[in-house]
């Protein structure tokens, strides 16, 4: 990573299927309020020389509050509500 970039979080999911029951789902939360559901499928596969997925973008000296994986049973129980 840059000097001026930090690492938020880092969660192990497997890899992802063609069906629908790998749904599960990252959640980040910023110091200011933000909130972005991402569904991991949707993430790209990085190779060892990558540098990363920019998930969210933030405004200068925003910092990310909270970091979440949601299993897809939880994911479909809040869609429910």
């Amino acid at each position: 990573l840059p000097e001026d970039c930090r690492l938020a979080a880092v969660f192990v999911v497997g890899e992802p299927t063609d069906d629908d029951a790998s749904e599960e789902q990252v959640v980040l939360v910023s110091h200011g309020g933000t909130v972005n559901r991402i569904k991991v499928k949707d993430i790209s596969i990085q190779g060892r020389g990558a540098k990363g997925v920019i998930l969210m973008r933030l405004e200068h000296a925003g910092k990310i509050q909270s970091a979440s994986l949601i299993s897809a049973a939880a994911a479909e129980e809040i869609l429910e509500d």
